[in-house]
C-alpha cells in the first residue's frame, strides 16, 4: 500500500513537473508571439504615415510645379510689358534726347533695371498647410526646396518625414 501511495505521488509530481514545463513554453511563446504582432503593427504604421507623407508631397510639388508655371508666365508678360514700355520710352527719350543734342546711357540703366527686376521673382519657396486622411492629419512646411511633413495618426503614433522638393521646368521635359 505505501508503494501504491508512493508511485501515484510521484505520478502526479511528474504531471505536476510536465504542466509547469508546459506552461513555462506556452508563456514564451505566447509573449513571443505577442512581441512579433505589435512589431506588425508599428511597421505598418510607418507604411501608413509613409504613404501619407508620400501622397502629400506628391500634391505639394504638383501645387509648386504649377505656381512656378503660373510665376513664369507672369514673369514672361511682365518683361514683355516693361520691354514695350522701354522701347516706347527709348523711342521718347531718343526724340528728347536728339533735340538737346545727344544720347545718354539712360536707355541701359532701364534695360538693366528689367534684368533686376526679374531675377528678384526667384525668391525661395515656401508654402504650408495641412490635409486630412481616414487614419489621420498631415501638416506641411516648403522651405528652400525642401519639404518637412508631420504625420499624426489617430492611434497616437506621431511621425516626421524631410523631402527635397522635385520641381522640373517646362522646357526640361
Amino acid at each position: 500500500m505505501l508503494l501504491k501511495k508512493k508511485v501515484k505521488a510521484g505520478i502526479l509530481l511528474y504531471a505536476l513537473l510536465m504542466l509547469a514545463v508546459f506552461s513555462l513554453l506556452l508563456q514564451f511563446y505566447l509573449h513571443r508571439q505577442e512581441a512579433e504582432s505589435r512589431l506588425v503593427q508599428v511597421a505598418r504604421q510607418e507604411k501608413t504615415a509613409y504613404i501619407m507623407a508620400q501622397m502629400v508631397l506628391d500634391q505639394v510639388e504638383e501645387d509648386l510645379q504649377r505656381r512656378q508655371v503660373v510665376d513664369e508666365k507672369v514673369a514672361i508678360q511682365t518683361e514683355d510689358e516693361k520691354g514695350d514700355g522701354i522701347v516706347a520710352s527709348e523711342t521718347v527719350d531718343g526724340k528728347e534726347k536728339m533735340v538737346d543734342g545727344g544720347f545718354t546711357s539712360e536707355t541701359q540703366e532701364n534695360a538693366e533695371k528689367t534684368v533686376h527686376a526679374s531675377s528678384e521673382q526667384s525668391k525661395p519657396i515656401e508654402a504650408e498647410g495641412s490635409m486630412l486622411f481616414r487614419e489621420g492629419q498631415v501638416s506641411y512646411h516648403v522651405k528652400n526646396r525642401n519639404v518637412s511633413v508631420n504625420v499624426n495618426l489617430r492611434n497616437g503614433g506621431k511621425y516626421h518625414y524631410r523631402f527635397p522638393v522635385k520641381i522640373v521646368s517646362e522646357g526640361s521635359d
